[in-house]
């Protein structure tokens, strides 16, 4: 009886270590290469507080909102250099965010975690446009001197490297200069697609954290039943225990259910990558 009560127990530590141990993988996971993201320490560290899938759906807010403030300047009749100059400039730097968060935000009442990730984001929010400010910068003296806006430029040792939607910018400038179609339009339409791919991954996000509930609420399932009907007088622990069909019993269902958290973990990871 006693190697019953031991593979049991067995059981429920690797299921406790199964579901909660990617969730701590995920949370430490850096992944320096990704556009848009400092590649210095600093970088390292804000992308460590940012799930990877809120951290490139936050890129793709801020060059939505980065290519629709663009195409304003050009719709009120601002010249193109004149339009990426006047964009750089209405974009902060990331000197002017604090390590604790944006300047002049109130004190967040709520744990410290919490606290500490809306200070994270809110420093790489101020990276990205930091980003963006040098490339518009890039992009105001390139059209001033007659140049093609460089879709993927070199960055600087220690600054970031250009994010996805720059090159976007680029080609607009392009087909705006080669066929004289307006770029205003190009461009509102380049911000409409970027917050198209940020709201697709965060119902990505939404879905799984669905499917995450659902698999904790059935990997507990099976022990609340037994406790359950355990209370309720129905003795399934003497039944499981006890006799030798509950024995063979108790050591199918503990190994279909460490199955069914291997396969479920296996799916939840193949969908979150």
């Amino acid at each position: 009886m006693t190697w019953i009560w031991a593979v049991l127990a067995a059981s429920a530590m690797a299921g406790l270590v199964l579901g909660t141990a990617p969730a701590r993988r995920r949370q430490q996971e850096v992944t320096p290469d990704e556009p848009g993201l400092q590649r210095g320490s600093s970088g390292r560290g804000i992308r460590a507080g940012l799930g990877g899938d809120e951290a490139s759906a936050q890129r793709e807010d801020v060059a939505r909102e980065t290519v629709a403030r663009l195409a304003a300047l050009l719709r009120a009749g601002a010249p193109p250099p004149a339009a990426f100059r006047s964009l750089a400039a209405s974009l902060g730097r990331i000197s002017a965010v604090p390590e604790d968060g944006e300047p002049g935000r109130p004190a967040r009442i709520g744990t410290r975690g919490r606290v500490e990730g809306r200070a994270k984001a809110d420093r790489a929010r101020a990276e990205q446009e930091d980003t963006w400010r040098q490339l518009s910068a890039l992009g105001a003296n390139c059209l001033a001197a007659g140049e093609a806006v460089p879709s993927d430029p070199t960055p600087e040792p220690g600054l970031a490297a250009p994010p996805r939607s720059w090159a976007g910018v680029a080609w607009c400038c392009s087909m705006s200069a080669t066929t004289g179609a307006p770029l205003a339009p190009l461009l509102e339409q380049l911000a409409r697609d970027c917050g198209a791919r940020a709201d697709a991954i965060r119902a990505k996000i939404a879905g799984q954290a669905s499917a995450k509930s659902t698999r904790r609420i059935l990997a507990w399932l099976p022990l609340g039943g037994i406790l359950l009907a355990q209370l309720l007088g129905a003795d399934p622990l003497g039944v499981l225990l006890t006799t030798m069909p509950g024995r063979i019993c108790a050591l199918l269902g503990g190994g279909l259910w460490l199955a069914a958290l291997l396969w479920s973990r296996r799916i939840l990871n193949a969908g979150g990558s």
